[in-house]
């Protein structure tokens, strides 16, 4: 399930720096490396940190829910649930009938805990897109 949010996350990697519109080729490239360093456990948190605020500058910059699902992603990577499930929730209010920001809104429900939570999220993904498999959720 970590292994999905993380896959979410270096897709929106780039749709988050691609927002700030600023020499993006080199904001995809440095998105990748640190995705890859997240991926790896070698992202310090004071990099994970800055990384977050600058995300979180662009989201409050941007409309959409990019930049926010892509915190949540990191957020989550670093073990800091509660984090994760703020910024998850932002962008799912923010585009209530985007899908994307619904997914990585229930895995962050699920993650910290809200297991029934994470599943009404699934259920309204599913309504959303008929297509979508519902996850197996197990509490943690």
């Amino acid at each position: 399930m970590l292994a999905r949010v993380a896959m979410a996350a270096a897709a929106l990697a780039v749709a988050a720096f691609m927002a700030l519109e600023i020499a993006p080729a080199r904001h995809l490239a440095r998105a990748r490396q640190l995705v890859a360093k997240a991926q790896a456990g070698r992202l310090s948190p004071a990099a994970r940190e800055r990384l977050v605020r600058q995300l979180d500058d662009a989201a409050s910059l941007r409309p959409g829910s990019d930049a926010l699902q892509y915190a949540a992603g990191f957020e989550l990577l670093a073990g800091h649930r509660q984090a994760a499930l703020r910024y998850a929730r932002r962008g799912a209010r923010r585009e209530p009938r985007n899908t994307s920001a619904l997914i990585v809104y229930g895995y962050a429900q699920a993650r910290a805990g809200d297991v029934p939570g994470a599943e009404r999220t699934f259920e309204r993904v599913q309504r959303l897109n008929p297509r979508f498999r519902k996850p197996r959720l197990r509490p943690r």
